[in-house]
């Protein structure tokens, strides 16, 4: 069976070394469109979508890694991955002792840019993580009624502002953008500094968990080959 592997940007998919080269979605709506033009080219047999993501959960920390259970945006119906494919891959996260957290996540068109703005999407959604492509891509699989699983690793937790040049990041290209911002703006060197060091953190939780994900479903009966290293 054929799975394809998407990754918001070439730097998440990097994590991971895989055989053939993954869908690189990019952010909202681009990620979706992305998704749907594969999928009118071929059909997978499942979708597996994974990166990186901010908690909402305040027990959340950086490295935390999410499977999702559900996924909302505002103003959408909930959509939920294929259940067959979850179930599997949590009893073999649990068996394997893989530490995840079985949540809901929120897809927003911007980040979630303070703590007071996190803690109002807790409360109002109950997700545990907020993402800009996960809706996208379920919605588009849900479309072509292709199964899909998610996996994100969090960088930034509950309680964290992000600088305020990467609050109106939008898509993997705005980094330059960022930087130049960053380098303008030395009294928030220090929260670029721990967001670095947290991206890192989420990003080598992303690299050992999709093998393991893998893993767990090569040992059930539906998913016969993946193709990671």
């Amino acid at each position: 069976m054929k799975i394809l592997f998407a990754f918001p940007s070439s730097r998440e998919a990097a994590a991971v070394h895989l055989k053939h080269p993954p869908l690189i979605t990019g952010a909202g709506e681009r990620a979706g469109l992305a998704v749907s033009e594969r999928l009118h080219c071929e059909r997978p047999g499942l979708v597996l979508l994974a990166g990186l993501a901010g908690a909402l959960d305040p027990s959340l920390r950086p490295g935390s890694v999410v499977l999702c259970r559900q996924v909302t945006a505002p103003g959408r119906d909930i959509l939920e991955p294929d259940r067959f494919f979850t179930e599997d891959v949590r009893h073999g996260l649990r068996t394997a002792g893989s530490s995840f957290v079985y949540s809901k996540l929120l897809t927003l068109p911007e980040p979630a840019a303070t703590g007071a703005v996190k803690l109002q999407l807790w409360n109002e959604h109950g997700a545990g993580a907020v993402d800009m492509e996960t809706y996208q891509v379920a919605a588009a699989c849900a479309e072509r009624r292709i199964p899909w699983i998610a996996v994100r690793t969090i960088v930034d937790t509950s309680r964290q502002a992000l600088p305020r040049a990467l609050r109106r990041w939008q898509q993997p290209g705005d980094e330059r953008s960022a930087v130049f911002s960053a380098m303008r703006s030395p009294w928030e060197w220090p929260a670029y500094a721990r967001l670095g060091l947290q991206y890192w953190t989420a990003r080598k939780a992303l690299a050992e968990a999709l093998p393991a994900v893998v893993r767990a479903a090569r040992q059930t009966r539906i998913v016969e080959t993946l193709e990671v290293l």
